[in-house]
């Protein structure tokens, strides 16, 4: 899959959407660990049904629901048994504001915002996604169009929402502050032998109020965070290198490469070696 970028202007604002040119086809027994985003995230839901976990609870999706994520969320997916969750994810954000502007003036900073969409409407997201997988002379611009159209849809939309329903208090500056500096801490250390102490020291708050911070921003204690996002970026280096398993281990702050084979086998059930040969197997099919 082509990982692409959709410049969208919205009256004086402008977006760039960056997506992948189909759609993610997970299977049921797909489960995602707790994690966040600096950015906006998108999702269309085109068949199948799962559910949306956040710390404020959980969410049922069905196809039709468009669902935004705000920055820095915790929240993960699962899927029905036997059911396949089709759908399109795009990460939103505004060129030259900060990314809270952005989702503030989509849901007024609601944590995680849902439309049902009826089939005129949903039909704006469906044409974007055909036009990304066709990848036809335009298509680039022709999904920009379609998705401009939707933003507009669920815009409107809110603002009935909001206009019948109490608005949700807004986060503060100083929140979205801080939950950018840890996401900052750890994608800056993941691979140095960091502990609370460090992020405490980074925040300027005691070990204590940093651990009750990373659980509040992130969904998980600090080594979880840590271990998450080292094997994210492990991912990466075997879907994207031939680099060796001994050397990715290092690359990624494990000293011993036994340790982050084990890690990698607790977090998604497979080796590295299995999960290269399957993504290059899935690649070449």
């Amino acid at each position: 899959m082509e990982r692409v970028e959709l410049d969208i202007r919205y009256e004086n604002s402008h977006f760039t959407i960056l997506c992948k040119n189909s759609p993610t086809d997970a299977p049921a027994s797909y489960v995602q660990y707790l994690h966040t985003h600096r950015l906006s995230e998108l999702h269309g839901i085109i068949s199948g049904q799962g559910i949306l976990h956040t710390n404020n609870g959980q969410h049922l999706l069905k196809p039709g629901d468009c669902l935004l994520i705000g920055p820095f969320v915790p929240h993960y997916f699962s899927l029905d048994p036997g059911s396949t969750l089709v759908r399109l994810e795009a990460y939103i954000r505004a060129d030259g504001s900060d990314p809270a502007d952005l989702y503030s003036s989509i849901i007024n900073r609601s944590d995680v915002r849902i439309w049902s969409l009826d089939d005129a409407a949903f039909s704006y997201f469906r044409q974007a996604v055909e036009e990304l997988s066709a990848c036809r002379a335009g298509y680039l611009e022709a999904a920009s169009a379609y998705l401009t159209l939707l933003l507009t849809e669920l815009l409107r939309q809110n603002n009935s929402y909001l206009s019948s329903s109490d608005q949700k208090e807004s986060k503060s500056t100083l929140e979205f502050q801080i939950a950018a500096q840890i996401d900052v801490f750890f994608s800056e250390n993941y691979n140095q032998p960091v502990t609370i102490d460090d992020l405490s020291e980074y925040l300027n708050v005691s070990s204590r109020q940093a651990q009750r911070l990373v659980y509040r921003y992130c969904g998980t204690t600090f080594r979880q965070k840590i271990i998450f996002i080292r094997m994210e970026f492990a991912k990466r280096y075997l879907e994207e290198t031939k680099l060796p398993i001994a050397q990715i281990s290092e690359l990624i702050g494990y000293e011993y490469p036994s340790s982050f084979c084990k890690a990698f086998y607790k977090q998604l059930g497979l080796t590295p070696d299995s999960y290269r040969r399957q993504v290059h197997e899935s690649i070449n099919a």
